[in-house]
């Protein structure tokens, strides 16, 4: 768990750390800003996953048919009420930014914007996942996998900063957390 929880946050920030340093400042704000915006999402898989652990570490042993059946429910629940949410929000990507923000902002974040919300809603169906493994008392797996992917990250979020700006950040990003979730 230790090494997860120090090597996650380390993933978390380096899209940003990386588009400042490659980039511009102003460039952080055009990802930050969306990132930060559509994040809150997380909020619904963080609800569910926060009483699906104790279901999952205190069925694993005695009951695995009824482990699957949460899980897969806690899917479709996430899929259910996250999936409409995304999809509006990906629509009305530019409008919103536009409103809020300005059209200029708007120009140069809704891109990024609408990468990250397809990678926010992979990235809960994943969080489901880590839940299960989690309870399950496999914690070094996801602690193992972070640790293999982070010089990957590293230089595919440099290769792109350079060659696609915060849009091909985005995309590494999204790219990373599919990867999670399929792992």
């Amino acid at each position: 768990m230790a090494v997860f929880n120090v090597v996650g946050p380390l993933m978390v920030y380096a899209d940003r750390f990386l588009i400042g340093g490659l980039l511009s400042a102003v460039a952080v704000a055009y990802y930050a800003t969306p990132y930060e915006i559509v994040t809150r999402l997380w909020i619904v898989s963080g609800a569910l996953t926060g009483v699906l652990f104790p279901i999952v570490a205190a069925r694993l042993v005695s009951d695995l048919d009824s482990v699957r059946v949460v899980y897969r429910h806690a899917m479709r629940c996430v899929l259910g009420v996250l999936l409409p949410a995304v999809a509006v929000l990906y629509i009305f990507a530019d409008k919103g930014l536009a409103w809020w923000l300005g059209s200029d902002f708007a120009q140069q974040g809704t891109g990024a914007a609408r990468i990250l919300l397809v990678g926010v809603f992979i990235n809960a169906l994943g969080q489901v996942a880590i839940t299960v493994l989690h309870g399950a008392g496999r914690a070094d797996w996801a602690a193992k996998l972070h640790v293999f992917e982070l010089p990957f990250y590293l230089a595919a979020l440099v290769f792109a900063a350079g060659r696609y700006g915060i849009e091909g950040v985005a995309m590494v990003w999204t790219l990373r957390v599919l990867f999670e979730w399929l792992s």
